[in-house]
């Protein structure tokens, strides 16, 4: 289940928002699926949903916030749980969108037909930074597409998310390209989150990339990273 919500502040002016605004978010998503709060974890990879906050026009980020000129913004929301889903859906369609001391209306839901991905090749595009555990190293820091032991750290986040969410231990083939990728540095809970956006080409089995298209790639998918849109492969 896919939907965006749009949002409004219906002031007509700039404004600034807070660097780490998905912390307002995350709270904000964890409140509404309160009953579920013990599988919540900050970084469990368990999570079966990803978001991701998009805006217009590109804003200027500077340490005092993220400062925007366009009165939108887009929060868009993706899991393969119909009942997270519609939980999250029904309570941000009614509520203000409060981030630090702003406050946004929503103004508009669109709710995207389901796709399925049937071919064992898809392209996709990052709608939220990906952040990677560097699983080759002891202290687990995050790792980026340049730098030693990323491919087996992406391949094994994605065997974990297969194993978990699709119940089962079948050995899977994955191929992958990631092209066009950027640092993003990310200012969250007190430290910094080294993430990347790029675009990224899969080889595998169509379950596989059908679940990463739903819950998203990597760690803190559900604190806005990982949420990826397709560029083509179905």
């Amino acid at each position: 289940m896919r939907f965006c919500i749009i949002y409004n502040r219906r002031i007509q002016e700039s404004y600034t928002i807070p660097c780490n605004y998905r912390e307002y978010i995350t709270t904000l998503i964890r409140d509404v699926l309160d009953d579920n709060a013990n599988n919540l974890d900050s970084s469990n990879i368990v999570i079966p949903y990803t978001w991701a906050l998009r805006l217009a026009k590109r804003p200027t980020i500077d340490m005092d916030g993220i400062h925007i000129n366009d009165d939108n913004i887009k929060l868009y929301f993706s899991t393969n749980s119909r009942y997270i889903g519609t939980k999250v859906y029904n309570k941000l369609i009614v509520d203000k969108l409060k981030i630090g001391t702003l406050e946004f209306i929503p103004l508009k839901a669109m709710l995207f037909a389901d796709r399925q991905i049937n071919s064992t090749k898809a392209s996709f595009y990052t709608l939220s930074p990906i952040s990677i555990k560097n699983y080759t190293a002891k202290d687990n820091y995050n790792i980026l597409p340049n730098e030693d032991g990323f491919n087996e750290s992406f391949k094994r986040t994605l065997i974990s998310q297969w194993k978990k969410f699709m119940n089962s231990s079948i050995n899977i083939d994955i191929k992958f390209n990631i092209t066009k990728w950027k640092k993003v540095v990310v200012k969250h809970y007190g430290g910094l989150v080294i993430s990347f956006s790029g675009i990224i080409d899969i080889e595998s089995r169509p379950e596989l990339l059908n679940l990463i298209y739903n819950i998203g790639i990597g760690n803190r998918r559900g604190q806005g990273f990982g949420m990826l849109e397709l560029v083509h492969g179905i």
